[in-house]
């Protein structure tokens, strides 16, 4: 019995053969001229031309064939495999090109609760609820100078500010706006607080 590459190569072969029947060779009754053979096409493979129509075909069977004789090797050990979707199940893929070498930032670490992810699971079944951000990385996955996690940034924000005999020392409100009206000017500048009146 015949196996499927080549039921693929007789059907490939009956293709080209009806192409060639295709193509005029004969004087052209018509016109009464001779008319010139078309040139012969180029090789499909020559200037990475796309490959015709009886390759593709010789190609999926091959395809198929190397899938079939896996599964009968590996059994359900690769029961639910699919083709691969990069090289469409050939096996073969071009070479993915490598970027450069970079070096790892001084500052900078991987995240340890999300490791260095961004996003945590959250257990949700619902769809679009999956994922949540991680907030000890702000979803960076990295954590470091200029992206600390909330509690160490709010520390180091109180460790600038030292404490004076048992008292937190605290920023000073920002100056009221200067007044327009001269009266409260003078009485401001005498040591009263004076407070504009909503709406002007």
């Amino acid at each position: 019995m015949p196996s499927v590459a080549e039921k693929a190569r007789a059907e490939a072969e009956q293709v080209e053969a009806e192409e060639t029947e295709e193509q005029p060779d004969q004087q052209d009754p018509s016109t009464g001229d001779e008319e010139q053979a078309p040139p012969a096409e180029p090789h499909p493979g020559e200037g990475l031309e796309e490959p015709s129509d009886a390759m593709m075909a010789e190609l999926q069977a091959a395809c198929d064939e190397h899938h079939d004789r896996v599964h009968a090797i590996m059994g359900p050990f690769v029961a639910e495999f699919a083709p691969c979707e990069t090289c469409n199940g050939i096996g073969l893929a071009y070479p993915t090109p490598t970027g450069p070498q970079l070096e790892h930032s001084q500052g900078a670490t991987t995240c340890s609760v999300c490791k260095g992810y961004g996003e945590l699971l959250t257990g949700s079944k619902r769809q679009g609820y999956e994922k949540i951000q991680c907030t000890n990385c702000n979803g960076q996955g990295w954590v470091g100078q200029g992206n600390m996690p909330p509690q160490l940034a709010a520390q180091q924000a109180v460790e600038q500010f030292p404490a004076v005999d048992g008292q937190q020392v605290t920023m000073a409100p920002p100056p009221p706006p200067p007044a327009t009206d001269p009266r409260v000017k003078e009485l401001r500048d005498a040591g009263y607080i004076v407070l504009e009146k909503p709406g002007g």
